[in-house]
């Protein structure tokens, strides 16, 4: 098992902001520019009560579980992290899922997930190279959906993926890059979809504002993010390191 993950992106995607419509193989996705200082603040909330728990849940697993920050111990293995990555920035703005509706905690760069339409040779030898320049043991993605919008704000799923080195790829007779041979890099994910969506994401305090009618009101606005997320966040992405644990081959003592 990988005795060091770097957490390469921990986002969290506004979905309030985000329509698709689906046709015959195709995907389109509409988004409008959600609130910066809303959804940066969303997503800092999120990770600093989760990180905690998230390194003690991998070090319970035998694993230690490294930030960017943690990672980048020379100047050199900054830049590489904040390299970009021409084709599959390229294929986030033909899909119109570029920076519109996502943000990552401070430190993190945003990355490119899986979603539709990211397909083809030069994709995987692009994203294969980067996770090689890297030089980590394995890498773990999370992505946190919730709507912020006063009728919903709520949590609709979370999505964690685990990648590591293919233990089989240079033994097998099939090397090349994946789809015409098999990727130097597998994994596992677990999507948490909540039906119907969980709508505590917020702690609400009692605020006092003047309405319109010039008269003092009170209003519940959120003032931090409901713990239990977090414990959510951590669930999923216990589940997929144990998945990817299954999919590893134990080397025998002799």
């Amino acid at each position: 098992m990988p005795k060091k993950v770097l957490l390469l992106p921990f986002s969290v995607e506004d979905v309030s902001h985000s329509t698709t419509e689906f046709g015959f193989a195709t995907r389109t996705t509409t988004t409008t520019k959600a609130s910066d200082e809303k959804i940066n603040t969303l997503v800092q909330l999120i990770y600093d009560q989760s990180i905690g728990s998230l390194k003690e849940k991998y070090a319970q697993l035998g694993i230690e579980l490294v930030t960017p920050e943690e990672f980048f111990i020379t100047e050199k293995q900054k830049a590489v992290y904040f390299a970009p990555r021409p084709i599959a920035e390229e294929r986030a703005r033909a899909n119109r899922l570029k920076d519109a509706t996502t943000a990552v905690p401070d430190g993190y760069k945003p990355q490119i997930t899986s979603y539709v339409g990211f397909v083809g040779v030069n994709y995987y030898v692009e994203r294969d190279f980067y996770l090689k320049s890297l030089n980590m043991d394995a890498f773990l993605d999370i992505t946190v959906f919730v709507s912020s919008s006063e009728e919903a704000q709520s949590l609709s799923n979370i999505n964690a993926s685990f990648s590591f080195h293919n233990p089989g790829y240079f033994s097998s007779d099939k090397v090349g890059t994946y789809p015409i041979g098999y990727t130097p890099y597998t994994g596992a994910a677990v999507d948490m979809k909540l039906n119907p969506a969980w709508k505590g994401i917020f702690i609400k305090d009692e605020v006092e504002y003047i309405n319109k009618k010039g008269k003092t009101d009170i209003k519940f606005t959120p003032v931090d993010v409901n713990p239990n997320l977090s414990v959510f966040v951590c669930s999923v992405a216990e589940k997929v390191a144990k998945m990817a644990q299954k999919q590893i081959p134990i080397k025998k003592k002799k």
